[in-house]
Order: C-alpha cells, then structure tokens, then sequence
C-alpha cells in the first residue's frame, strides 16, 4: 500500500502549489487483465502541480508492505539533480538483524542509530548533494553512489525458504510429467530430450504478472496449474520445466540470475552484503555429461547452451552460493 503524505512544488520565485486530491489516482497495474491467477496490482500516481524549470519538489510518502518474502532496499542519496535533503529511517524490533552498508563518498551523507523501548532505528540524511554528472553504462548504485543497502533478517532463511517452496510447485505436476514424458519419448540424445522441453515451455507458456518476489512466496503456482492456465510469471514458469526436466529424467536445479557483471568490486559487495533483490531471474540449471545449461532465458530459436546471463552472477538457493553464470561450449560470443 503506497500513500502520499504530501507533495509541495515550490517555484524559483517561492511561491508553494500543494498537490490536491483529484491530482492523485490509484490505477490497476499493467498486467493485471492479462494474469488474473496473481492477486492485481495497483499504481498509485501522482501529477505535481507547476513544475518548472528551477522549481524545488517537496514529497513525503509512506508505503506498506506485508506478507513480503524480504525487506531489502537501496535509498540512493545523489541524483541526476541537486538535492537540497533527504531523510530515510528504519525502525525495527531490537531482536531482528538489520544489515546496513553506505556507499559513495560524499561527506554529506550522515548516519545515526539508537536503541530504546524494545526498538532500533537507523536514520540516514543528507543535505545539499550536488547533482550526478549525466553518464550511460553504469555500474550498480551501490558501487559508486552516495547511498545506503540495507536488509532485514536472515537472507539464508530467505534462500532455504525459497527453494522449499518452489520444490514444493514442482512437486505438483502430474499433467505436466505426463506431456514431459510424452515429448521426449522419440528423443534420440539427452539434448534432444532437453531442446524438446524447453521449446514448449517458451512456445505454449505466456510470460505475464508480476515480478515474484512483488508477492508473498505462497504465491508461487503448482507446474500443473501454470501447465493448465498456459501463462505465469518468470518464477512460474522456471517451476513448470524443472517439473518437466524431472520427469524426463534429469536433475536440474534452481538459480537466481543477475543483471550483476563478474568483476571484483561487485563480486566483493555481493558475497559480502545480502543482495536478494538483484538476484531475482529465476533460471533453471541442467548439466548433461559435466556441461551446465541453462533455461528460462532464451527462446526456441536460440542455440541451446546460450544464454542471456553469460557472464553474470548467479545464485543457487538451495545452498546460497554465488557463482559466475557461464554459456555451454561454443556458445558464447567468442564461438
């Protein structure tokens, strides 16, 4: 739930336009018609009143999340703008782990915390930042920005859970094994039987709803259900084919792909801080004679051992570990 507490516009001359009611709207998100199966989202919009050039934005919101699988964020504190001041707290019950790690090297970025009353609050602010020169290609924020990672709990209760789970939807796929059995049964190789499967999850399963960790992990579909309806979102569609691949008689796992290049500075923060957030492709691996392929990101008209998280980072659930996410054999872009 995203409510906005106020929103101020304040022109170059200091006259203030306060946003009015009818100047905020709540809107179905994008995907609902098309993925009824998910509970529907919402956008909450809001039109700022007399923006101009050098007007100065004042907005305060608060959003509340439940039944989440994970309470992680990045609050950056240096933008394309100046900013004048920001403040972001997070207060929590004194027992739960909060980790916390700053980024940038601005000296305006301040940190406080303090613990009472059964409570901790961390708050971080920041004044008069100035504005991010404008470049393309960009590592991640939190490599080079002014800001703060911060996550709330255990994230390898997270993981545990996670994999538990989507085991769990896989399990449920007696449709599913059936037309998995079906389709390979005239297969002359492992890959044959492999390349069958994956094209007719990618040909007969629409892509649709929303991202999966946007809802609570109880959520995620049974394979015959995402079989039967013929849409699902990323995290639905990776448990139909390791449905499928296990019913053919292969041992595939569970990874968490990232948009995240191997490269020391980034390897260094994600093996070091809790990144669930970054980490939310879910990829299906298969090895077949010690070779890794990997489903879920590619089509039926791309060579099967190609994919389109080659050489970035990638998370097993079922034992959290980070890992370089690697093409077959002749198939990456030096082939």
């Amino acid at each position: 739930n995203a409510k906005l507490i106020s929103a101020v516009t304040i022109s170059s001359t200091g006259q203030r336009s306060e946003i009015s009611p009818g100047e905020i709207n709540v809107m179905d998100a994008g995907w609902n018609a098309s993925a009824k199966r998910y509970p529907g989202g919402k956008i909450l919009v809001a039109n700022l009143p007399d923006v101009d050039i050098g007007s100065t934005i004042e907005v305060e919101f608060e959003i509340t999340a439940t039944n989440r699988p994970f309470i992680a964020d990045f609050e950056s504190f240096q933008f394309p703008d100046e900013l004048v001041a920001k403040s972001v707290e997070v207060t929590a019950p004194a027992g739960l782990k909060i980790h916390t790690q700053t980024s940038g090297k601005s000296a305006a970025l301040k940190e406080q915390f303090k613990k009472s009353g059964g409570q901790q609050t961390f708050t971080w602010t920041a004044t008069n930042v100035p504005a991010l020169p404008h470049e393309t290609q960009l590592p991640p924020e939190w490599i080079y920005n002014s800001g703060v990672n911060f996550f709330a709990g255990n994230v390898n209760d997270y993981y545990h859970g996670l994999e538990k789970t989507l085991l769990n939807r896989a399990e449920q796929n007696t449709q599913a094994a059936a037309l998995a059995r079906q389709l390979t049964a005239s297969a002359t190789n492992r890959l044959d039987a492999l390349k069958a499967i994956r094209d007719y999850v990618v040909q007969s399963i629409r892509l649709a709803g929303p991202g999966f960790t946007e809802l609570p992990l109880a959520n995620l579909s049974a394979a015959d259900v995402t079989f039967a309806d013929g849409y699902g979102h990323l995290a639905d569609r990776a448990i139909l084919l390791h449905a499928m691949l296990t019913a053919a008689g292969f041992k595939p796992e569970f990874v968490l792909a990232s948009s995240l290049p191997s490269v020391s500075e980034i390897n260094k923060v994600a093996k070091s801080f809790p990144l669930p957030q970054d980490f939310e492709y879910p990829l299906v691996r298969v090895t077949v004679d010690g070779q890794a392929y990997y489903l879920n990101d590619t089509d039926q008209y791309a060579k099967l051992g190609t994919t389109a998280h080659a050489n970035r980072l990638g998370l097993t659930p079922a034992n959290g570990k980070i890992t370089q996410i690697e093409p077959a054999k002749n198939c990456g872009e030096e082939s």
